[in-house]
């Protein structure tokens, strides 16, 4: 989800990990599948005004997505 977002949007991992206060070697392993985004993590990225990425897209293993 999250390289095909940063794709989409044309946003490299660095901005991305600027954006949301982590590092770029996270968001590389989120975007390569190594590692899943973090429970606290989906929340804040879901809570971020400039991001269009649920917590449910992040983290369908915690938040199922709705009908």
């Amino acid at each position: 989800m999250i390289k095909k977002y940063l794709k989409d949007n044309g946003i490299s991992q660095t901005a991305f990990a600027n954006l949301i206060g982590c590092t770029q070697g996270a968001v590389q392993k989120w975007a390569s599948g190594a590692l899943e985004v973090g429970i606290l993590r989906a929340i804040q990225i879901d809570a971020h005004d400039g991001i269009d990425l649920t917590k449910e897209q992040l983290r369908p293993d915690v938040w199922p997505p709705k009908d």
